[in-house]
Order: C-alpha cells, then structure tokens, then sequence
C-alpha cells in the first residue's frame, strides 16, 4: 500500500513568505504604507502634544527620534523621564 504525500514543511514556509512578500507589495504600489508611515511619524502617536511657546508641565521639546511632527508654528513636546 502506498503512503499518501502531503507538502514538506520547507514548502509550506516558502508559500507562507511568498504570500507576505506580495501582501506587502501590494501595500507599497496602492499608496497603504505611505498613510501608515505619516501617522506614525505624528506627535500625538508618539505620546507627544503639539504646542506653541514654551513647554507644558512635565513636558520637554521632542528632539530628533522623541519629536514628532506638528503644524509649523508648533513644537511636539514629549512628557519627561523621572
């Protein structure tokens, strides 16, 4: 009696990175990942908050990797470190 051949492990790994590489193309060419890249780069998603002037209470100015973006009379302030 014959033994019934099911897929190799190794296969099913390459068809599961297949199918992320094209998920992941298709989300660069219809524009999905540029909306996700700005949202992230926001003040607010960095638990930041957007303020003229000096900084609020407990709040320092965001810089370089804290800092997110604002309006341009505006500066991100991120809450400090105790």
């Amino acid at each position: 009696m014959k033994k019934a051949q099911g897929l190799s492990l190794n296969t099913i790994i390459i068809a599961a990175l297949v199918i992320m590489v094209l998920v992941i193309l298709i989300l660069v060419f219809t524009g999905r990942m540029g909306s996700f890249s700005k949202s992230s780069e926001s003040c607010q998603s960095k638990g930041g908050i957007c303020s003229s002037g000096e900084a609020p209470d407990g709040y320092m100015a965001g810089i370089g990797v804290l800092g997110g973006e604002c309006p341009e009379d505006q500066t991100c302030y991120v809450k400090k470190i105790a």
